[in-house]
């Protein structure tokens, strides 16, 4: 009897640990998305705006495009870029 509440405790005990992992990235990750919207904002400049879209590629959130050669040399599909809207929200608690 005792068994299945230890069981039950360690299972919600891995789970916290675990999603209190996963906030604290997700809050990093939020504040990096708001960085690049400030950056966004103000952008002046053609090589501002291709400066921000190098650094959301180098960190994965657009695709790098390849040429048709490219694609070749390194037997990648070939990938597009996608308009992406970013829409950041906070609550308070």
């Amino acid at each position: 009897m005792h068994s299945g509440i230890f069981a039950k405790y360690n299972k919600q005990k891995r789970t916290f640990e675990a999603l209190t992992v996963l906030c604290k990235e997700t809050a990093e990750e939020i504040s990096y998305l708001e960085s690049v919207q400030t950056a966004l904002d103000i952008a002046l400049t053609e090589n501002d705006l291709a400066e921000i879209k190098e650094e959301l590629t180098n960190s994965g959130y657009i695709r790098r495009r390849y040429t048709k050669k490219e694609s070749q040399n390194k037997k990648i599909n070939r990938s597009t870029i996608s308009p992406v809207t970013v829409s950041i929200s906070m609550s308070v608690k």
